[in-house]
C-alpha cells in the first residue's frame, strides 16, 4: 500500500534468512525472509525483512483431480522492518 500500484512493476527478489529447524521446510512453523526491491528505473530501491509464523490452518483442496480437503498451515506476518 505504501508504494501503490507501481509496486507491481518493481523488480523483486526474495530469500529465506532462517527457517524453523524443527520441521521440514514445507511444514515450517516460522521463517525469516528478506525481500529486495527496485523500481524499473532504479530510482527507488530498498529491502524489507520479515518474520512469518503459523497462525492456524485452513482447509484446501490439493488438486483439482481429488476432491478431498486437507488442513494446511496458514501464516501471518509477525514482524516487518525496512532495512
Amino acid at each position: 500500500m505504501q508504494f501503490g500500484w507501481k509496486w507491481l512493476s518493481y523488480l523483486k527478489a526474495g530469500q529465506t534468512l532462517a527457517i524453523d529447524p524443527e520441521n521440514e521446510e514445507w511444514e515450517a512453523d516460522w521463517a525469516e525472509v528478506r525481500i529486495d526491491y527496485a523500481s524499473p528505473d532504479g530510482a527507488v530501491q530498498g529491502a524489507y525483512t520479515a518474520r512469518v509464523e503459523v497462525s492456524g490452518t485452513v482447509l484446501t483442496q490439493w488438486s483439482s483431480k481429488t476432491p478431498e480437503l486437507a488442513a494446511v498451515k496458514q501464516y501471518r506476518l509477525c514482524e516487518l522492518a525496512q532495512v
